[in-house]
């Protein structure tokens, strides 16, 4: 009985150092002879994924037929590829480049949208402009504790 409890904790132990191990080379480059590989960014989307979700909000939050979505993601996608060559060339999210580029895209997605969506699109566009330029607020929703 003792010789299977101890043969547990030592293939638990070294099954947590292996999961442990390729944990923390996933993140590190990976050497092969032939080249060097960097893995993708953590913290950024593909940007099919981001073009993809950008899309399929637009498409439930305007109503877009599929012609439109598909012009919706064709903007979004160029967009995306945009801004994160931007991010590998050291850019700074507050560089005109980035700006620009979302001019570029606004002025694709409204090109397909009706009049009414491209009302939409704008009240859209000005709440998250206004949500994503205020500076984050204290919360006082909540009531204070009174003793």
């Amino acid at each position: 009985m003792k010789k299977l409890i101890v043969t547990c904790a030592l293939l638990s132990a070294t099954m947590l150092s292996f999961a442990q191990n390729a944990a923390t080379t996933s993140q590190q480059k990976v050497n092969t002879p032939d080249r060097t590989v960097a893995p993708a960014p953590i913290n950024h989307a593909q940007p099919e994924q981001v073009a993809q979700r950008r899309s399929m909000v637009y498409q439930k939050q305007l109503g877009l037929s599929d012609d439109q979505t598909k012009g919706v993601y064709s903007a979004e996608l160029d967009y995306a590829k945009q801004t994160q060559s931007l991010r590998a060339a050291g850019a700074q999210p507050t560089d005109g480049a980035y700006q620009q580029a979302g001019m570029v895209r606004d002025q694709r997605i409204q090109n397909v949208l009706t009049p009414d969506q491209a009302m939409k699109f704008q009240s859209m566009k000005a709440k998250t402009g206004n949500q994503q330029m205020s500076s984050p607020q204290p919360n006082t929703s909540t009531p204070a504790h009174k003793n």
